[in-house]
């Protein structure tokens, strides 16, 4: 009964995570094909370099990276435990997530009526769609007011974790590419290693890992009284 008692309180306080499993590319490009009968285009990553490619014609957007899935960020979406982890990191942005602080540095940009969304961001680069174990119910500003927003999903944009209207360049798209642009003149990313914004906030720096190693030892403190009762 102990040994059964351990195993129930490890499965759900130890091991649980909203993030358990990130679709593979092919996995995504299935779910994302259009259906029989369907009406409406589905928001796929072809869609969003489109929307991207748009954006950087139309306002002059010299450094407007293109989009490619990566499924290595999978790692980066593990990070979220719990739904108070749902929220941007060091070197990924959520989509949707923070909306009203990113729209009023987008629109001093663009000076438009175009809502921000994270698929806009010309520095991202990479990628990855997740399911969530749990339906995480986040209170966010938008707009001035407080509104409560459900996610079934996660879909992460990296390797920007940080936003601001001097992202964006001046000038014809495709002209401040560090290593020149494909066919629909967005810029052919560099690597990784090239686009992630690193800080010194609670995620990268020791109390991070202070912060898990203190969870680990709840943990295990917790099973050790549990086997012992």
């Amino acid at each position: 009964m102990r040994t059964l008692l351990v195993l129930l309180f490890s499965a759900l306080y130890c091991g649980t995570a909203v993030v358990e499993k990130c679709w593979t590319e092919e996995e995504y490009l299935a779910f994302t094909r259009p259906k029989p009968g369907q009406l409406l285009r589905q928001k796929d990553l072809e869609w969003y370099n489109e929307e991207r490619q748009l954006l950087a014609e139309k306002h002059q957007i010299a450094n407007m990276h293109e989009l490619k899935y990566d499924h290595g960020m999978e790692k980066d979406a593990k990070r979220i435990k719990t739904c108070e982890d749902f929220k941007h990191s060091y070197n990924f942005r959520l989509l949707d997530y923070d909306m009203g602080e990113s729209s009023f540095e987008y629109l001093e940009f663009i000076h438009g009526l175009q809502e921000f969304k994270e698929y806009l961001h010309p520095l991202q680069t990479g990628f990855i769609y997740c399911n969530l174990t749990t339906r995480c119910h986040i209170a966010m500003p938008i707009a001035a007011e407080m509104v409560n927003l459900s996610y079934f999903k996660a879909q992460l944009f990296g390797y920007r974790g940080t936003f601001s209207k001097f992202d964006f360049q001046r000038g014809p798209p495709g002209s401040n590419c560090t290593r020149g642009k494909n066919d629909k003149g967005l810029c052919i990313a560099p690597p990784r290693s090239e686009m992630e914004t690193f800080t010194k906030g609670p995620e990268t720096s020791a109390n991070k890992n202070i912060l898990s190693l203190s969870s680990r030892i709840t943990c295990l403190s917790a099973i050790f009284i549990i086997f012992n009762l």
